[in-house]
């Protein structure tokens, strides 16, 4: 079976950058993974209320956010290869 696997997106996940500003009287978490071959994914969160904000959950979301995007990438990826060989 040919598929992509969680190990798979987490082993391409090099470096994690997680950077929490404040935009407009909101805290603004942002964090962006550095994959293996060096392309970067990106992602943020905010609050409505900033009494009810906690970095690590805005972190936790991102992350979730990011390895779905690096499971679309690595999905890409592996399709054109297949694809290739098919030819």
């Amino acid at each position: 079976m040919v598929s992509v696997t969680k190990d798979e997106v987490v082993k391409n996940m090099k470096d994690v950058l997680v950077t929490t500003v404040v935009e407009f009287g909101k805290p603004a978490t942002y964090v962006t993974v550095k994959m293996l071959n060096g392309f970067t994914v990106r992602e943020s969160t905010t609050c409505v209320d900033p009494l009810n904000y906690n970095e690590n959950i805005g972190r936790e979301i991102c992350l979730s956010k990011i390895e779905d995007k690096i499971w679309n990438l690595l999905g890409f990826l592996l399709q054109d290869k297949t694809y290739n060989k098919e030819i």
